[in-house]
């Protein structure tokens, strides 16, 4: 279970680095994806971009601009499970 969580860590900041051209590795797991720069264009397309790479359902394809990394992550992983 810990190494799917890895897994998905490395995933989800790896996106996050390309969507933003910035080492999301330097930023810690409560860093809000607002504070990353996401406006809700940005947000509509991350949310885009993870139901096709995940098969995540996002309601109305948007992420609470609140949503921290180490949310992300969880509800990636949670999702997963299912």
């Amino acid at each position: 279970m810990q190494e799917i969580k890895i897994a998905l860590e490395k995933d989800v900041r790896a996106l996050l680095t390309a969507k933003l051209n910035l080492d999301s590795d330097q930023f810690p797991g409560d860093t809000t994806l607002e504070s990353l720069g996401f406006d809700s264009l940005g947000l509509s397309d991350l949310a885009e971009t993870m139901e096709e790479k995940f098969g995540l359902q996002v309601p109305n394809r948007m992420f609470p601009r609140t949503l921290s990394i180490d949310q992300l992550i969880e509800l990636l992983g949670k999702s997963s499970e299912n």
